[in-house]
């Protein structure tokens, strides 16, 4: 009948439609893992300082950069491991002004990973000694 041939194409259309959305959204997908594995290769410096910076930032700070700031941290990446280092101690100013607040941002999250991470130790360790006396 006709409305089962109507039904039949809308069942098909619609199938099709699925697959290239699907199909879609996992190039999407791999496209954002292969960048987030660029990313996280360029990560790991030479310098175990600066991975303490970019690596925990990258885990948890990077998603809630803009679309320009995580350009901007792409760039970052690709300086030097001394002017990195010299940036983020404070001894030199980067060359590039917009770097900058970027800098800032991932010192800021790196000093309130490591207050979060000790507070709870230091936390746990009153405790403990306080029960004991």
């Amino acid at each position: 009948s006709i409305y089962q041939t109507i039904f039949l194409s809308f069942k098909i259309g619609l199938i099709l439609s699925l697959g290239y959305y699907i199909f879609f959204n996992e190039e999407i997908a791999l496209k954002s893992f292969i960048h987030r594995n660029h990313l996280r290769l360029a990560c790991r410096r030479g310098m175990w300082e600066l991975d303490l910076f970019f690596e925990p930032f990258l885990d948890g700070g990077y998603s809630r950069l803009s679309n320009s700031e995580k350009e901007l941290f792409g760039q970052l990446l690709k300086c030097e491991d001394p002017d990195l280092f010299s940036w983020f101690m404070g001894e030199s100013v980067p060359t590039s002004p917009e770097f900058i607040p970027l800098i800032e941002k991932i010192k800021e999250y790196a000093k309130s990973r490591f207050i979060e991470h000790y507070a709870s130790k230091l936390m746990k360790i009153y405790i403990f000694l306080s029960c004991m006396y």
